[in-house]
């Protein structure tokens, strides 16, 4: 969605809202020019570049990405604080419960069938 916004002929890795010079803008510039028209549009207040970290973090973990990459992407001190702070995300997402006697079954017959006894 980004790329039909991005300048003819920018490079893949150019900035999506550079400043008026090309380089990176301030965040305040970009807070001025960007967010708070945009935020004006949708009808929201009291929007900053902060309140995006949630919904970004979400999307994050929605698309799979493991909560060790996301601690170090959202630049959290540690993985247990970025599962405490959204790990109610991923619990929908456990799969079915551990029936602890189907796995151990399944893994003596993978077992048996590498190492068959001997005749």
């Amino acid at each position: 969605m980004l790329r039909a916004h991005q300048p003819r002929g920018a490079a893949d890795d150019a900035f999506v809202f550079p400043g008026r010079d090309g380089t990176s803008s301030d965040q305040g510039s970009l807070r001025r020019r960007v967010l708070v028209p945009a935020a004006d549009r949708a009808g929201l207040t009291g929007v900053g570049f902060h309140t995006l970290r949630h919904p970004c973090a979400s999307m994050l973990i929605e698309s799979g990405l493991s909560p060790l990459r996301l601690q170090r992407w959202m630049g959290h001190h540690s993985a247990a604080f970025t599962l405490e702070t959204y790990g109610h995300l991923i619990d929908g997402d456990l799969g079915p419960p551990l029936d602890l006697r189907r796995e151990l079954r399944e893994a003596a017959g993978s077992r048996a069938k590498r190492n068959p006894a001997p005749l």
